[in-house]
């Protein structure tokens, strides 16, 4: 089996750099990629020319945070939006756009819909919007990434757990379309770690590494992830591991404590 790809989220780590000289600062530390959130707000040339000139990948930004798939009347406007951040992310080089089924806002909460709409609605309209997704990133050769947002961080998001995700992962059932498990948000949103992670591992291709409360480094909160990397080893866990930390002194000290759980899965521990 291939040694799990290391990434680190940059949105949040190496907070002490201007935001081009934290992806460097990952390369040092021994990481293979670096992802973050929305590229509108990023001069991407200038991040795709940093990750060049050390080696070091850009793995997965925001894709259609813009316009709700729950609203059919919305699919257009956010394929739209998804289909600039194709673009981007062909010229820089990224293979995963992350997929969000709600349009939310910068203070965490969901942009208002035009009218309620019933549970059975919102989950075929989600189908169809993502299936849509995935075809128009699998036709560049990029990965459509969704997950699970728990109801503490962004209350009322439709896909609350990795349960929900499955659901409509599976019944999108499009190659094109794949999950990440992130355990700050499963652990916020029912818990039962390995568990959940088990029921999903066929369809999961990155795992996000937080802790709870505060979405800090690992030691710092109430996972034990010693115990679910021994059950990353145990299920055979092939994919990307990313570290979306936010230090909670210093990057220093985040990056230490990452390794002390993690640094098997590491080439080096520069």
């Amino acid at each position: 089996m291939s040694r799990v790809k290391t990434s680190v989220s940059i949105e949040f780590m190496f907070f002490e750099l201007p935001f081009e000289q934290r992806v460097a600062a990952a390369a040092r530390a021994g990481f293979d990629g670096v992802e973050f959130w929305d590229w509108r707000n990023k001069d991407m040339d200038r991040v795709a020319d940093a990750a060049s000139r050390v080696g070091i990948e850009i793995t997965g930004f925001f894709g259609n945070r813009l316009h709700s798939l729950v609203d059919r009347s919305q699919h257009e406007r956010n394929l739209e939006a998804l289909g600039e951040s194709v673009v981007v992310a062909k010229r820089v080089g990224c293979k995963g756009l992350h997929a969000f089924v709600h349009e939310i806002r910068p203070d965490a909460t969901l942009a208002p819909l035009a009218r309620p709409i019933p549970a059975e609605e919102a989950f075929d309209n989600m189908v169809v919007g993502l299936r849509r997704g995935a075809e128009l990133c699998a036709a560049q050769g990029i990965a459509f990434l969704l997950e699970a947002i728990n109801p503490v961080s962004v209350p009322g998001y439709y896909l609350d757990s990795a349960e929900k995700c499955l659901r409509v992962v599976e019944a999108v059932n499009h190659p094109g379309l794949q999950m990440m498990f992130d355990y700050f948000h499963q652990q916020l949103g029912g818990g039962n770690l390995i568990g959940n992670l088990q029921r999903c591992a066929h369809r999961v291709v990155a795992v996000h590494v937080a802790d709870v409360p505060g979405r800090h480094e690992p030691g710092t909160g109430e996972i034990n992830f010693a115990n679910l990397n021994r059950h990353l080893h145990d299920v055979g866990f092939g994919g990307t591991m990313v570290f979306e930390v936010k230090p909670r002194r210093s990057s220093a000290e985040a990056v230490a404590a990452i390794k002390a759980v993690f640094g098997d899965r590491f080439a080096h521990n520069g």
